[in-house]
């Protein structure tokens, strides 16, 4: 069994009641992260301190380098000093090697550490197409369509994270049974003019992926920060015309998951 805790459900800016996007999941001998927005500041307060009990190794996989998820890199320190923590960077498209922007980022004069001073063992990869095995977990991740290039990923058979995405017609086989799929909803409906110039997915294009995926559930995420409760009850509404099983993520939202390769016992 593993613990996938939503830590931040949010896009662009943070709210006080939803931090920038960041997934959290946790099982006996690994805490993966799914980016790490302003939301990973969560894991400061009282009532997320079972996530760090135990010996574990941390494992943070980036879709990409946008401010609003990556903020939470220099949180590193703070929340797991002494940990090993494996960092997946993916390249930038047309800008090259994900990594070297990302040294180039958490430096001075915009951070007063470079990653090389963090207090911990931490390792820089290139997050490759394809799966990589962290303790109990194997990762695999996708292009997806967004400016700079995104990645989506897949956590064994209980997890999916798609977010700041472009609709693309292999994301429902990519998501195909999923026990939870973490997809992000930037509005109610696509912009029929096409003239985004970020290009994100809609509520009623997240709830499609769900229904070609056949998953368990659908969980909404990247969440404009300037919508009214009446606007994501929308958001809402639109998703579940084609996927009933649709929910709002909210931070701090918990599900407890069945993975075939994740054992049981978790706080």
């Amino acid at each position: 069994m593993m613990e996938v805790v939503v830590l931040g459900s949010a896009g662009w800016f943070p709210r006080p009641e939803r931090q920038t996007t960041c997934v959290c999941v946790r099982t006996p001998s690994t805490l993966c992260l799914f980016d790490v927005g302003s939301g990973l500041a969560r894991l400061a307060q009282p009532e997320y301190a079972w996530l760090l009990q135990g010996d574990f190794e941390v494992a943070v996989f980036l879709t990409h380098l946008h401010l609003d998820h990556i903020v939470g890199v220099t949180y590193l320190a703070a929340l797991f000093p002494g940990r090993r923590t494996t960092l997946f960077v993916p390249d930038v498209r047309r800008a090259g090697d994900g990594p070297v922007w990302l040294q180039r980022l958490v430096r001075p004069p915009f951070f007063p550490h470079t990653l090389s001073e963090f207090p911990l063992p931490l390792q820089l990869k290139r997050a490759q197409l394809g799966a990589v095995s962290i303790g109990e977990c194997e990762v695999t991740a996708r292009l997806q369509r967004h400016p700079g290039g995104s990645l989506g990923y897949r956590l064994g058979d209980a997890l999916v994270v798609l977010t700041d995405c472009s609709p693309s017609e292999d994301a429902g086989a990519f998501a195909h049974g999923a026990r939870v799929l973490i997809h992000e909803a930037w509005t109610a409906l696509p912009d029929p003019a096409g003239t985004n110039p970020a290009p994100h997915s809609s509520a009623g294009e997240a709830a499609e992926v769900a229904a070609q995926g056949e998953v368990g559930e659908l969980l909404l995420c990247h969440l404009h920060p300037l919508l009214a409760a009446g606007d994501l009850e929308r958001v809402l509404t639109a998703a579940r015309a084609v996927f009933p099983l649709t929910y709002l993520a909210e931070d701090g939202m918990r599900r407890s998951v069945r993975c075939s390769k994740a054992p049981s016992s978790l706080p």
